[in-house]
């Protein structure tokens, strides 16, 4: 057994360089980076009509696609409702 600590994420650091985290789970640079990171991804499922939250087939209604699949599709209606 191990004496040393947990190798990981520790809180109050930044997820992805270890820097003080300034709010949440990264540092500025970082949130930055993850941020533009995360819209293209969002960008590029869009584009090829998948969710653009898991990237299953995204849902057509009336001939439009969606940008979610069917599960993503009633969960945001179930959270919306209250």
């Amino acid at each position: 057994m191990s004496t040393g600590t947990r190798s990981g994420w520790y809180p109050g650091r930044c997820r992805e360089c270890a820097e003080p985290a300034t709010e949440g789970a990264r540092c500025a640079d970082c949130r930055v980076a993850h941020n533009a990171r995360e819209a293209e991804r969002r960008r590029a499922r869009k584009a090829a009509g998948a969710c653009t939250v898991c990237g299953e087939r995204a849902v057509r209604v009336d001939g439009v696609r969606l940008t979610t699949c069917a599960v993503h599709r009633e969960y945001y209606r179930a959270r919306a409702a209250g």
